[in-house]
């Protein structure tokens, strides 16, 4: 019987280890506010990083959002907050290419210190995949 207890207390302790700990919007912030990030990833109904691979964004915590390379220098904004349950990030870059498709709000699936990709389900599924410089 001993056994038992044993078994079932190590599982319950393992399963406990293996729950992803939710991520605050405040943890998002501050972690794509540190350092210089780039597009590793963006998909609108197929793999198109290769229109955002020149550029830079730097994320400023007053919300001010900094994009640079391939001889663009763009300002525009940024939010972290929570949406129905999900961190979701909002984007507005105004309406110039290669950005214009960036203005949204992107559901954040996965976030890690160099790495924070979201999703947009809007007109079909996009997906957008920050990683840090």
């Amino acid at each position: 019987m001993k056994n038992i207890y044993y078994l079932a207390s190590t599982v319950f302790v393992l399963s406990l280890m293996s729950c992803e700990k939710e991520v605050s919007p405040e943890q998002v912030r501050e972690t794509l506010s540190s350092g210089t990030w780039h597009v590793s990833y963006y998909s609108i109904s197929g793999d198109v990083s290769f229109a955002l691979d020149e550029y830079d964004f730097t994320f400023q915590e007053n919300g001010t959002l900094h994009v640079q390379g391939d001889g663009t220098d763009l300002n525009g904004d940024w939010s972290v907050g929570k949406v129905d349950g999900d961190n979701v990030l909002d984007l507005y870059l105004g309406h110039s290419t290669p950005f214009d498709g960036l203005d949204n709000d992107w559901e954040v699936s996965s976030h890690s210190s160099n790495r924070i990709e979201t999703e947009n389900d809007d007109d079909g599924f996009s997906y957008l995949t920050f990683e840090k410089n």
